[in-house]
This record gives C-alpha cells, structure tokens and sequence, in this order.
C-alpha cells in the first residue's frame, strides 16, 4: 500500500517544474490529486500523468494571487474529491 493511498493533495502552479513534480510524486505515493495552475493547457497535462498512474486528478486553473480563485479553487475540489486530507505532505516525502 502506498504511503499517500486516498490521501488528497491540492498542488498549485502543478502545470510545470517542481509543482508537476510534486503533483507526480504525490500520486505515485497513492494521493488524489487536485492539479492547479494559471494555464489550464499545463494543468491538464500533469493531470493526465496523474490518471496514468491509476490516481484520480481533478483540473482546476487558478490564479492564487486572487482571493476569488481561492475560494472557488477549494470549493471545486471539497465538491469533487469530498474533503481535503490533513497533515504534512512533505514529512511523508
């Protein structure tokens, strides 16, 4: 069983670099995956790698400088995956 299994990880700027990484990494480790970024086009490529790898990804384009991103941001994903898990990502890393 993977370290992360159903654990559930929202990973902004996830379209590109260290946030791709990230949101790889975690779903290899079993989480959920809620890819967000400014570019909707780099978001959805990450989240095809993570349903690759048998994770459920959900898509979001977001611009965190904006407080009204935010709030849909987390909605989005509370409504789609059901709840955000607690804890320290990194730690598990």
């Amino acid at each position: 069983m993977a370290r992360l299994e159903e654990k559930i990880a929202l990973v902004t700027g996830a379209g590109r670099g260290i946030g791709r990484a990230m949101a790889v990494r975690l779903a290899q480790e079993g989480a959920y995956v809620v890819v967000t970024d400014i570019d909707r086009r780099l978001a959805e490529e990450t989240a095809a790698q993570v349903t690759g790898l048998g994770r459920k990804g959900l898509t979001l384009q977001a611009d965190v400088s904006r407080r009204a991103d935010i709030k849909q941001m987390v909605q989005r994903s509370v409504e789609s995956m059901g709840r955000f898990s607690t804890g320290h990502f990194f730690k598990a890393l």
